[in-house]
């Protein structure tokens, strides 16, 4: 009796054992890695940079020249700091560039684009910019003068006290555009379409606006005389425009 008492038990004791929830449980750890687990990979850089030779005598000048990989001519990004005078850069893609107080005086921009811009105080003065697009340009004080703007359109752009006296700006689309207090006197604006733009203060002396289109233009406080011409079936007296 004793022996089956002894056997019984160790056979509560071994099962006791077994099914105790206390006893901690170990777990292996995987020795090899497993075969889901994401590689590392190197982002290879849209554009190739290609810089000067070392040992340039101005260093502090140099451009970065940022290729596109199609290596086409009109998606080529520049950068402004060494460009000169007469310098031609047509059909040509800028974006996000800092232009301010940068002087280019008879630049050639002809069909080019120009994107996300600060211009403030910068000068394309007798610039030939025909078909050109600038969208969204912002910056006061910016000079447009004597540019050639034929055919070109400006969207969505920011340029109070801007300076478009004696501009061409003939077929040009002008559209969402912030232009107080802008000079437009002597401008050219045959056949322009001008929609949803601010001239409030603007100087229109002398400008030509035959057969152009104007919708939702706001004209209050701008200024003309007898010398401005305007589109058929258009009243200043409306506008509470003064003359001049």
């Amino acid at each position: 009796m004793s022996d089956d008492l002894n056997n019984t038990t160790a056979k509560r004791q071994t099962t006791l054992v077994f099914r105790n929830p206390r006893k901690p449980q170990t777990t292996q750890k995987p020795t090899k890695t497993s075969i889901f687990k994401r590689r590392k990979t190197v982002k290879k850089p849209k554009f190739r940079i290609v810089r000067p030779p070392e040992g340039s005598k101005t260093p502090g000048l140099l451009s970065y020249l940022h290729e596109a990989r199609q290596n086409r001519p009109h998606l080529l990004k520049l950068d402004f700091e060494t460009i000169k005078n007469n310098a031609d850069m047509a059909n040509r893609r800028i974006i996000h560039k800092n232009i301010r107080r940068q002087i280019l005086t008879n630049i050639n921009l002809e069909r080019s684009k120009l994107v996300h811009l600060e211009a403030e105080g910068a000068s394309f003065e007798k610039a030939c910019m025909r078909g050109a697009q600038l969208t969204q340009i912002r910056g006061k004080n910016v000079c447009f003068f004597a540019a050639q703007m034929e055919n070109a359109s400006i969207q969505q752009a920011t340029l109070r006290k801007a300076n478009f006296q004696d501009a061409n700006l003939q077929n040009s689309l002008i559209t969402k555009c912030d232009l107080k207090t802008a000079c437009l006197i002597g401008a050219n604006l045959r056949n322009a379409v001008l929609c949803d733009v601010d001239l409030s203060w603007a100087n229109l002396k002398g400008a030509d606006l035959t057969n152009s289109i104007l919708c939702g233009v706001r004209l209050k406080n701008a200024v003309y005389d007898d010398n401005t011409r305007w589109p058929a079936d258009f009243t200043p007296s409306y506008e509470q425009m003064i003359k001049q």
